[in-house]
């Protein structure tokens, strides 16, 4: 319920200032998670990468996310009956920078992640989002670039390793 997502938007609220320079990386919500990633951007506390797996919500991420440089990835399956393709993809609408990966045939489980090699293509496709919206917005934060560049690196070690 709302309660619950505006509680545990506080919590994640304490722990992101709690993080200082160790920031992560990456916002990840799944299923009901997105509500809450949706919360957590409609009250600022987030500026980095967002990756959303069959997640409900996505009309508040991309609501919040709507004229910002927000890289927003949805990975969604067919077939999911709990939030729709399409809707899904009109909320997409509302967020020009979103992007929608679609699991043909799959429901609201997204089973094909649970392969390792295919979740880490979605991650790297997160990144590289990140990595081009910097550079395009001419952020040469040396830093940033090659902390984008080190994880772009990892998830490309980790798939090779396999």
């Amino acid at each position: 319920d709302d309660k619950s997502i505006g509680l545990g938007a506080e919590v994640l609220e304490e722990y992101l200032k709690s993080c200082g320079e160790s920031f992560p990386h990456l916002l990840f919500g799944c299923s009901r998670g997105g509500k809450l990633v949706g919360e957590v951007l409609s009250r600022g506390l987030w500026k980095g990468p967002v990756l959303l797996c069959s997640a409900m919500g996505t009309a508040a991420v991309c609501d919040a996310a709507s004229g910002s440089d927000l890289p927003i990835l949805i990975l969604h399956g067919s077939k999911d009956g709990t939030n729709p393709i399409h809707r899904v993809r009109e909320d997409v609408k509302m967020h020009g920078k979103a992007k929608v990966v679609v699991f043909e045939g799959e429901g609201h489980d997204l089973v094909s992640l649970n392969d390792s090699a295919k979740l880490v293509v979605q991650l790297n496709k997160v990144f590289s989002m990140r990595f081009e919206e910097m550079r395009s917005l001419g952020k040469d934060d040396e830093l940033e670039i090659k902390h984008a560049k080190n994880r772009m690196n990892l998830f490309a070690a980790l798939k090779l390793s396999k």
